[in-house]
């Protein structure tokens, strides 16, 4: 399979112990709430051979899932390049000197420099708890002389856009190495069957800041401080960048399930899927007409609809 994914995105969980305000997560389906187990993934792996680097998460809290590090440790075995993203709740929970000999990047979201606002938009998480566990991340990293990377990850919505650059002083204080930040998006691109889930998103769009003016100002602002404090940065706008997409060619995301879908943006099988890893060949998935099709969409400048307001 010469012409297979270079990167994945592998779902070790669906579960999760926060319900932030921005995310779908915890309003999905209760019997799509689960945990990939170390076996499924040495055979997603198996299936997907032309893969060089794999990112372990997807729509739940990876930490919530206890073969984590067994995952990520496969992962080394087979000279995979490997990262996760975590709310950074459950980490003290962990053997942080295996986290750092297993991850090549770490990634945290963090949402808010103020205790007050990061609570609030990441409804259930301590502020206190999370950033005593990035100090030990990192305490540890450097104990090791590991070079795994310690990322901040912040979604910018209403809530948190004049907070937002506080975070990188916060970043500075923890010896983050990047920070990437993204305005925040519509994950589904389309209507749900389901009104509950409608519903949700709707409030989730409501997030959204619809003014260009004010998401190049942050730009600006974020940029200048990262520069001056010296840690690498990016940032995502919500202009739409579905025609430059290079996911549907050299990625792909793989479900806790096996479900098949283009991209880590529009990741619920409910929405689309191409097939199931644990029922099909992945070599025929991958070539099958709907995936080709979707693909050759692209190369044709005819983005699918479900991508169009989709700024990856």
């Amino acid at each position: 399979m010469n012409n297979g994914p270079k990167h994945a995105h592998i779902e070790p969980s669906t579960l999760c112990n926060l319900k932030c305000l921005s995310c779908i997560t915890w309003s999905i389906d209760f019997a799509r709430k689960g945990n990939m187990t170390l076996e499924q993934l040495k055979y997603v792996l198996d299936q997907i051979p032309t893969l060089d680097d794999v990112s372990l998460l997807g729509l739940g809290e990876p930490f919530m899932n206890p073969q984590l590090l067994d995952m990520a440790e496969e992962l080394k075995r087979r000279n995979l390049a490997s990262r996760t993203a975590t709310n950074g709740m459950l980490l003290h929970r962990f053997d942080l000197d295996r986290v750092v000999k297993v991850f090549d990047e770490v990634i945290f979201s963090f949402d808010a420099a103020s205790k007050e606002i990061f609570e609030k938009v990441r409804c259930g998480s301590d502020y206190d708890l999370i950033t005593g566990n990035i100090q030990k991340l990192r305490e540890t990293r450097d104990r090791n002389g590991s070079p795994v990377q310690i990322t901040m990850n912040t979604v910018i919505s209403s809530l948190n856009c004049n907070d937002v650059p506080g975070i990188v002083d916060i970043a500075r204080e923890y010896g983050i190495s990047k920070l990437r930040f993204i305005m925040a998006m519509d994950t589904v691109g389309t209507d749900f069957a389901d009104e509950k889930l409608n519903s949700k998103m709707t409030e989730i769009r409501g997030l959204q800041i619809d003014d260009y003016e004010i998401e190049d100002k942050l730009h600006s602002e974020l940029g200048l401080k990262c520069e001056e404090a010296g840690i690498e940065w990016s940032f995502q706008g919500s202009a739409p960048l579905a025609p430059e997409c290079w996911w549907p060619r050299r990625g792909v995301f793989v479900t806790y399930e096996g479900y098949i879908t283009p991209c880590c943006i529009r990741m619920d099988p409910s929405l689309i899927s191409f097939g199931n890893i644990y029922e099909q060949p992945f070599k025929e998935i991958w070539n099958s007409e709907g995936y080709s099709c979707f693909r050759k969409r692209f190369e044709e400048g005819s983005v699918p609809g479900i991508c169009r307001r989709c700024p990856k």
